[in-house]
């Protein structure tokens, strides 16, 4: 049984390759593809997938070490 953690990776995982694969396979512009609205959505867009990503690595991390964590040469941190 995956744990928490491990499925949390598996749905950022499924959204990033989810709207890669939208935006990489059509012809249209990312802005007609994905209907948004203004220039700077796909950039929240992409910035939201990284901070969840960045979150997820956190979590594992905290999870695994506690708030005394490795050192900066021992791990993601």
């Amino acid at each position: 049984m995956k744990s928490l953690v491990d499925l949390l990776h598996s749905c950022v995982d499924a959204y990033r390759e989810l709207v890669n694969s939208r935006t990489w396979s059509s012809q249209e512009s990312i802005m007609k593809t994905l209907r948004l609205n203004k220039d700077e959505d796909w950039a929240f867009i992409c910035t939201a997938m990284d901070i969840v990503g960045d979150a997820c690595l956190a979590i594992e991390n905290f999870l695994q070490f506690g708030l005394d964590g490795p050192t900066r040469y021992d791990g993601h941190g």
